[in-house]
Order: structure tokens, then C-alpha cells, then sequence
């Protein structure tokens, strides 16, 4: 996993340690005590999904993209592979600059707001399958997290989630009570972050520009 150092390290210099959510334990201690399947039925379940997800064709066919949608969700579904979701304050579905996105604010919430963009090869993924994850973010920051619901290919090829992302961060930047914000993704939704973050620092150091203090992507 590759990790930016925040400029101001007050802020979210926590998100190191609570990125290792992911990899703190092994799959197997993480897993098996919240599933109600055996380790081996449990191993063959995710081969299976795997399969479904790599064997199904990246098109346009609703078929086709809908099987593997399906599968990639049923891999995230909490209790299963990303354990169980950490309670929440509020949790709100809204849109900001015409995007589907949901606000989480954990119960004592600092000042500062994370975005967070998901994985899933730019074709997969969404809210749903990444709920429990931002959840463990806010909880563990201790602040707001925004996740990005954007377009997905191929039927909105790029730059569309380039621009759903980047137009959130901004309207969330302009926000009165956002507080400094950072930035973070998985995989693909990494990738995301790091152009939303390049495109930012060319807004301009002026009142006007937006200032991420912080980029991790994974």
C-alpha cells in the first residue's frame, strides 16, 4: 500500500494506522469468526466469485456487466470478507454537484473531512460495496468521510468519474463546515485521488483554490 505523508500532520496523520484495518490481521483471523461458513466452503465461495468476476467480459452488455457487479458487492457484503460496519452518528445519501455520494460522521467527529473514492477497476463498485470500509475510516479518523458514487465504465468512459470525483471534492472544499480535507481510495479508486489531487493543486494557492492537505492511496 503506498502512502502520502499529510503537509499538515495534525490532521489525519492517523490514517496510517487506520488503513491497516486491511491488513492488520490475516484473512483467516479476520474472517472465519464472522461467517457462518467453514474455512475450506468459505475458501471455495471466493474462488468461485473470483471467477465470476474475472470470466465475465468487460462490456457493455448489461448481462454481462451486471453478473459481475454482483459478484464483486456479494465479496464486500459486511460480515463476510470486510467484516462488520462500525456505527455511525449519521449516514446520509445525497448528492453533491449532481453525484450520488453518502456522508458518514461518527459520533465524535474532529473538524476535517475525508474523501473517499472506491475501488473496482473502474467498473465495478460503489456505495454499497465499500459502506463498511468508509464506516471504518470515519470511526477511525474520527472525522467525516464523503464517498464518491462515480460513473463507472464502459458506459461512462473516462473522463467521467475523473469528473464526478473532482467536482464533489471541490464543492465539498467549498463547504463551510468541511474543515481541512484530505483525500484517499483503493486500488483504482487510488488512482482517482491521486488526479483529483494533482488537478486541485493546479486550482491555485489563492482563497479560491482547493486545498487537499493530505493524499493515501492504496
Amino acid at each position: 500500500m503506498t502512502r502520502h505523508h499529510c503537509r499538515q500532520p495534525g490532521l489525519l496523520s492517523c490514517l496510517d494506522v487506520q488503513l491497516q484495518v486491511q491488513t492488520s490481521r490475516s484473512v483467516d483471523d479476520r474472517l472465519y469468526p464472522t461467517t457462518q461458513m467453514g474455512a475450506l466452503s468459505w475458501k471455495f465461495e471466493l474462488i468461485r466469485l473470483a471467477g465470476l468476476i474475472n470470466a465475465s467480459p468487460l462490456s457493455a452488455e448489461p448481462a454481462a456487466l451486471a453478473t459481475r457487479r454482483a459478484a464483486f458487492r456479494k465479496t464486500t457484503r459486511p460480515g463476510w470478507l470486510m467484516g462488520r460496519p462500525a456505527p455511525m452518528r449519521d449516514v446520509v445519501d445525497s448528492e453533491i454537484a449532481g453525484v450520488l455520494v453518502r456522508r458518514y460522521t461518527p459520533a465524535e467527529a474532529l473538524r476535517g473531512t475525508l474523501i473517499f473514492i472506491h475501488g473496482g477497476g473502474f467498473a465495478v463498485g460503489c456505495l454499497e460495496s465499500h459502506d463498511v470500509l468508509s464506516r471504518a475510516l470515519a470511526a477511525g479518523t474520527r472525522r467525516r468521510v464523503v464517498s464518491v458514487d462515480y460513473r463507472l465504465a464502459p458506459e461512462h468512459p473516462y473522463p467521467a468519474a475523473v469528473s464526478d470525483c473532482l467536482a464533489v471534492t471541490r464543492a465539498v472544499a467549498a463547504e463551510s463546515g468541511a474543515g481541512p480535507l484530505a483525500i484517499c481510495g483503493d486500488s483504482a479508486g487510488g488512482n482517482l485521488a491521486a488526479v483529483v489531487t494533482n488537478a486541485c493543486a493546479a486550482d491555485g494557492d489563492g482563497e479560491s483554490g482547493t486545498k487537499i492537505i493530505a493524499q493515501v492511496g492504496g
